[in-house]
C-alpha cells in the first residue's frame, strides 16, 4: 500500500444556495519528488464528487484503500469514478 490513497471520511453538506456537496477526505503518500524536497508523512486532500457519484460515496469503506478513475479534458481532469480497490 505504498502508493494508495485511503478514504478517511466522507463530508456532505448543503450550500446555501440548496446545491447539495459531497467530498471524500483522503490521504495519499507524498511523490517521491516532494520527499526528495524534505516532505514526511502523507498528504491529505479533499476531493469534490460529481453530482452523479454522491450515493456510491456511502459505500466507499472508511479507512480502506480507495481508487479514482478520470477524464482529462482541456487540461483539467475530472473524476468518473471512485470505488474500493479491493471490490473492483
Amino acid at each position: 500500500m505504498k502508493n494508495a490513497t485511503i478514504c478517511l471520511g466522507v463530508k456532505k453538506f448543503t450550500s446555501k444556495d440548496g446545491r447539495n456537496f459531497c467530498v471524500l477526505e483522503t490521504s495519499a503518500p507524498f511523490s517521491d519528488r516532494e520527499i526528495q524536497n524534505g516532505c514526511k508523512g502523507s498528504r491529505v486532500e479533499e476531493i469534490f464528487l460529481p453530482d452523479h457519484l454522491h450515493g456510491k460515496a456511502d459505500g466507499l469503506t472508511i479507512g480502506g484503500q480507495i481508487a479514482f478513475d478520470y477524464t482529462v479534458v482541456s487540461g483539467r481532469a475530472y473524476v468518473d469514478d471512485v470505488y474500493d480497490v479491493k471490490t473492483k
